[in-house]
């Protein structure tokens, strides 16, 4: 994907709040889905101990 197509969704996304709401709904399950599979992970960025 190119950087024009990229800021061309981007834009469609900022326009559209519930398309927003959404996208931020799916990150925040694939990150909840991710730290509950992963026992040893701390945070986010999955720095181990």
């Amino acid at each position: 994907m190119d950087i024009q197509s990229l800021s061309k969704s981007v834009q469609q996304v900022l326009d559209d709040p519930l398309l927003l709401q959404r996208l931020v709904q799916q990150i925040y399950q694939l990150l909840q889905e991710e730290t509950m599979n992963d026992g040893d992970r701390t945070g986010i960025y999955g720095r181990r101990y």
